[in-house]
C-alpha cells in the first residue's frame, strides 16, 4: 500500500515539473489533487493499495490520473469536466475546477481506474526541438533521407517533427504554416567541453575534445560509386586513395592515448586530420 503523504508529495513533484515545463494548468491541477483528493473515495482507494512505486520517477501515478481525465474530455464522456479544462479555464477559481474535477472521479471511476493501469506517453512535441539540430546535421553528413523507426511508445507526435516551424533568435526552419510553432529559449550556459573540463578536472576526471576533420574510411559507408562526391577522393588527388580519408584504427590509438596520459600532461583538445588534406 502507498502512504498518504508519499501520494500527495508525488502530485506536488509533478506539479512543479508542469510549471517548469510551461504547463501552467496540469501544474494546478496536481496541485489540487495534492491538497484535496480523497484517498477514501473509489479513484483514491486505488492509489492507497497501489503496490508499485507511486513517485514521479517510478510509475507516474499522477500523470496516469492527468492522462484518464483528458480522455474523458477528448472521448466526450464527460461534459462538465470538458468546460472548465483548457481553454475555459481561465477565468475559473479552485473550487469552481475542482468540483467538476471531483465529479468526474466519482461518476467515471470505473474508467478512470481501468485508465490507471496504463504507463502515460506524454506527447511531449516540444522534443523536437532539440532533436532537429540532430537530424539536420545527420542529414548533411549523409546527404540521404531520413527513416525513423519508434520503438515502443516513445516519440509519438515527435514523429512528425518535419511538419513543424521552428524558430532559435533569428534562425528560423520549416513550414510557416504549421499547425505549430516551436521557438526554444536557452537558458544558462552552454554545456561546452570547456565548462565540463573546468567543473570536473579537479575531480580527477580527464574531459578531453576530439575533432575529427575528415572523412572516416568505414565499410558500411558503401561502395566508391554508392558514396557522395565528398566521400571520395577528388578529381586530381595527387596521393593515394587511403591518404584522402582518416582510419578507424588510428582514431582508436589516438583516443587511447590521450585517455591514457599521466594527468601532469592531460591534453583538452585535439584535432584529427590526414596529413594530405588540404587546409
Amino acid at each position: 500500500m502507498a502512504k498518504d503523504t508519499d501520494i500527495r508529495k508525488a502530485f506536488v513533484d509533478q506539479a512543479a515539473h508542469c510549471k517548469d515545463l510551461g504547463s501552467p494548468f496540469m501544474a494546478r491541477l496536481c496541485t489540487l489533487f495534492s491538497e484535496r483528493l480523497v484517498l477514501t473515495d473509489p479513484v483514491g482507494q486505488v492509489l492507497s493499495n497501489w503496490s508499485g512505486d507511486v513517485s514521479v520517477s517510478g510509475d507516474v501515478l499522477p500523470l496516469r490520473l492527468a492522462g484518464a481525465l483528458h480522455a474523458l474530455v477528448l472521448e466526450h464522456r464527460c461534459e462538465a469536466l470538458a468546460t472548465v479544462y483548457p481553454p475555459h479555464h481561465n477565468d475559473l477559481d479552485d473550487d469552481t475546477l475542482w468540483q467538476a474535477v471531483n465529479g468526474a472521479l466519482i461518476t467515471d471511476a470505473d474508467f478512470i481506474v481501468d485508465w490507471l493501469d496504463s504507463p502515460p506517453q506524454t506527447n511531449e512535441v516540444r522534443r523536437s526541438g532539440v532533436l532537429l539540430p540532430g537530424f539536420l546535421a545527420i542529414a548533411d553528413l549523409v546527404e540521404k533521407p531520413l527513416v525513423l523507426s519508434e520503438i515502443g511508445a516513445s516519440a509519438g507526435l515527435n514523429l512528425f517533427w518535419d511538419r513543424f516551424h521552428y524558430g532559435l533568435g533569428d534562425v528560423t526552419w520549416g513550414e510557416e504554416n504549421s499547425a505549430l510553432h516551436l521557438e526554444p529559449q536557452w537558458e544558462g550556459e552552454a554545456v561546452a567541453p570547456q565548462a565540463m573540463a573546468r567543473d570536473l578536472g579537479p575531480q580527477g576526471v580527464h574531459v578531453a575534445y576530439v575533432t575529427i576533420d575528415g572523412v572516416i574510411d568505414v565499410t558500411w559507408l558503401g561502395s566508391e560509386e554508392e558514396r557522395p562526391s565528398w566521400m571520395k577522393p577528388p578529381e586530381g588527388w595527387k596521393w593515394e586513395r587511403e591518404d584522402y580519408f582518416v582510419h578507424p584504427d588510428g582514431i582508436a590509438e589516438e583516443v587511447y592515448h590521450m585517455a591514457h596520459q599521466e594527468k601532469s600532461v592531460w591534453s583538452f583538445e585535439t584535432v584529427i586530420r590526414p596529413f594530405a588534406e588540404k587546409w
